[in-house]
């Protein structure tokens, strides 16, 4: 069964049936005082994540890999199911290089709307995902949420709720950004911090709750902040009418980037940031 909590994975039997029926039928959507639950434990044999997850290849010197990931562009095969109830998303050296990696319910090419997408979420939403990050420096890991329903002329929200650096092992952060015709509205920024008294390495459970209204994050439970600054510029969609996608990320950053701290990885890898359930209940 992995590393979760009994406990949790037995809170939400009683809805799996219903979730995995919406699920094959497209994105999530919670009927009036209703609520949905779909979560992945990621158990059975290793090898590929399966539906819904779209793990990104982005092949160095090509367009597929984008400017924050050319440090270690995402490799496939650096996403995989550890066969005992985890999902290990990697980075590694390769050759005098880097690969990382990315798995999502939609593929990132910087292009709004994806192209390739599966199941998406309509606020009101909240989302959990247990996960401990590598040790090493210079690693950028990342649970994180994008608008896939928008054009980019129209707006997008990106909705990061655990952008940890791993040269700051104590630290947490959370990032509230808002994209116009692919430019960021500064006025739209919202930050959250928090420092631990575990490292990165050690299991947490991150936890994000997001309504028609606000953002709210929390870590081990513990609170993190709220901000209600998601009002968008007059008429474009409003936060209500984003349906959001996920993102599982392990990226390599280049010394010169923010996300490194200007380090380099230490040894030769794997650096694994290894997650033990993801949980979207909607409604």
């Amino acid at each position: 069964m992995g590393l979760r909590s009994r406990g949790v994975l037995l809170s939400v039997v009683g809805v799996l049936a219903c979730a995995l029926i919406a699920l094959c039928s497209g994105p999530l959507v919670a009927g009036a005082g209703a609520a949905t639950t779909w979560t992945d434990n990621f158990d059975g044999p290793a090898g590929a994540p399966g539906y819904p997850w779209l793990v990104l290849d982005a092949k160095p010197g090509t367009s597929a890999c984008k400017s924050f990931m050319s440090g270690s562009c995402p490799a496939a095969n650096n996403v995989f199911k550890s066969g005992n109830g985890t999902l290990i998303v990697r980075s590694r050296r390769e050759g005098t290089g880097y690969r990382g990696a990315m798995v999502g319910t939609f593929k990132y090419t910087g292009f709004w709307p994806p192209a390739s997408k599966t199941v998406s979420w309509k606020p009101p939403f909240t989302v959990k995902v247990r996960a401990r990050m590598p040790t090493s420096p210079a690693l950028w890991t990342n649970a994180w949420f994008m608008t896939t329903n928008q054009t980019a002329s129209a707006g997008n929200f990106e909705l990061d709720m655990a952008e940890e650096r791993t040269f700051q092992q104590y630290n947490h952060n959370t990032y509230l950004h808002y994209f116009r015709g692919s430019t960021k509205v500064s006025a739209l920024d919202w930050t959250c911090k928090m420092t631990f008294a575990s490292p990165l390495s050690s299991l947490k459970v991150y936890k994000m709750t997001v309504t028609s209204t606000s953002l709210t994050t929390w870590v081990d439970d513990r609170f993190c902040g709220t901000t209600k600054n998601v009002t968008v510029p007059s008429g474009l969609p409003p936060l209500s009418s984003h349906a959001f996608g996920i993102l599982l990320q392990n990226l390599v950053a280049k010394p010169d980037m923010w996300a490194s701290g200007g380090y380099k990885p230490s040894g030769a890898g794997p650096w694994d940031m290894v997650v033990d359930y993801v949980t979207v209940t909607q409604g």
